[in-house]
Parts: structure tokens; C-alpha cells; sequence
């Protein structure tokens, strides 16, 4: 019989509801960093913030709160584009290749 780790189990016990509320605490969290922090943050720094915050979105969509993140996104005045092509961090020619990349 295969056991299940404690935050597995929580995971399936949560209702529906509380996930959303979770998507969309996450995306508002993210919302409110960017605000406070974007004179602080370089362009990598915002590309990394604005592809968490389409992470956050995505989520909401996919767990049925779509229409409170959208309304959240309007408020904040943020348009989200889906992000386009590979995340460049620096010395990535450093890090070992995954067999993933097209």
C-alpha cells in the first residue's frame, strides 16, 4: 500500500474554494511586491517578477477563479502577455544542459 506524505493529503483535502483563495492570495502577494519594488528591481528583476505574476494567473484560470484574477489584474492596471521565449539568466552557458530545451 503506497503512504501518502502529510502535505500530499492536505493538498487533496482542500476544498476547491480554498485553493482559489490561495491562487489568488499568491497573485496579489506578487501584485503588491511589484508595486513597492519595481524602482528597486533591475529588467531582470521585473521579467522574473511579471513571469510569476502570468505563473500566479495561470494558476487562478486553471482552478476556476479566472474572473477574480482578471478583475484584480484590471484594478492593478497590469496587462499580462503570455511570456515569450527562454528565461535568460546570467551564465546560463555555466549550468548543465537537461535534454529539455527545444
Amino acid at each position: 500500500m503506497e503512504t501518502k506524505r502529510p502535505s500530499e493529503i492536505q493538498i487533496l483535502e482542500t476544498e476547491p474554494e480554498q485553493l482559489r483563495n490561495v491562487y489568488v492570495g499568491r497573485m496579489v502577494r506578487l501584485l503588491r511586491l511589484r508595486s513597492e519594488h519595481a524602482e528597486e528591481l533591475n529588467g531582470q528583476g521585473l521579467r522574473l517578477l511579471d513571469r510569476a505574476i502570468f505563473a500566479a494567473y495561470c494558476a487562478c484560470r486553471e482552478g476556476g477563479a479566472e474572473d477574480r484574477a482578471r478583475i484584480i489584474l484590471r484594478e492593478a492596471n497590469v496587462t499580462l502577455q503570455e511570456p515569450v521565449g527562454q528565461l535568460e539568466l546570467p551564465h546560463t552557458e555555466s549550468l548543465p544542459r537537461t535534454g529539455t530545451d527545444g
